[in-house]
C-alpha cells in the first residue's frame, strides 16, 4: 500500500476521504495518514489527524502520496509547485468506483474524478483536473491542466476547456466549442459559443459579464 495524505480539509478534501475509502474497499491501494491544512485548527477530521501544513509537507522524507483537494484551481497549482520540489511526493490521480472511464481516456497526475462521472471516447485530460461527481464528458475532449468541473456539468464531444477554467455545477457546453484558461462559466449555463480567456460567463445562453485579471 502507498501511503496517502490529503491536502485541504474543507469539502472537497472531505469528498476525497470518502472517495478514497470507497476505492480502498474495492480493492485496498492506500493507506490514509491524515490531511494536511494551512488554516484548519482541528486535530481530527472524520477521525484522521490534521497532520501538518503545506510547508511541513516540503521536509517529509518519506515515500507519500498527496492529493491536492483543493476547488480552486489557482491554489491548486499554486500548491503543486511548492510540494513538487520534493521528490519523496507523489500526486497520484484517484477515480470513485463506478465512474465510468473508457480505455480511451488519457489522464494526467494529480486529478480527481468523481462518483458518477462518464468519460466517453478520445478524451485528454492534463494534470491536477478535477471531474466532479455527475459529470459527463463526450468523445475527443481535451481538459487542460487544472481545469475544474463542478457536480453535474455536460461537456459534449470535441470541446477544449482551457487551463484551470471552471465549469460551474449544472452548465453545459455544446459540441465544438471552447471555453479559454481561467474563464468561469456559471451554475446552470449553457454555453453556445466560444467563451474567451479570463471572463466570467453566465446564464441560458450564457453571456460574458464580466473580465478578471487573475491568471491559473
Amino acid at each position: 500500500m502507498t501511503d496517502l495524505i490529503i491536502l485541504g480539509v474543507g469539502g472537497l478534501g472531505r469528498e476525497t476521504l470518502f472517495q478514497l475509502q470507497q476505492m480502498n474497499k474495492a480493492a485496498l491501494q492506500f493507506r490514509i495518514l491524515g490531511f494536511a491544512d494551512d488554516a484548519c485548527t482541528e486535530k481530527t477530521v472524520h477521525d484522521y489527524p490534521v497532520l501538518c501544513n503545506s510547508d511541513a509537507l516540503l521536509s517529509r522524507e518519506a515515500d507519500t502520496a498527496v492529493v491536492i483537494a483543493i476547488g480552486n484551481p489557482v491554489v491548486r497549482r499554486r500548491l503543486f509547485e511548492k510540494l513538487c520540489a520534493n521528490p519523496h511526493l507523489s500526486f497520484p490521480s484517484i477515480i470513485a468506483p463506478g465512474a465510468v472511464v473508457s480505455d480511451y481516456v488519457q489522464i494526467g497526475q494529480g486529478c480527481i474524478i468523481g462518483f458518477g462521472a462518464v468519460l466517453t471516447v478520445d478524451i485528454t485530460i492534463g494534470d491536477f483536473v478535477l471531474v466532479s461527481n455527475s459529470c459527463n464528458i463526450g468523445h475527443d475532449v481535451v481538459l487542460q491542466d487544472y481545469a475544474t468541473l463542478f457536480p453535474a456539468a455536460h461537456i459534449s464531444g470535441a470541446v477544449t476547456l482551457g487551463a484551470g477554467c471552471q465549469i460551474g455545477v449544472g452548465s453545459s457546453v455544446i459540441q465544438g466549442l471552447s471555453v479559454g484558461e481561467g474563464a468561469i462559466i456559471g451554475a446552470g449555463a449553457a454555453v453556445v459559443r466560444d467563451i474567451p480567456a479570463h471572463v466570467t460567463a453566465v446564464g441560458v445562453p450564457a453571456r460574458v459579464i464580466r473580465t478578471h485579471s487573475q491568471r491559473i
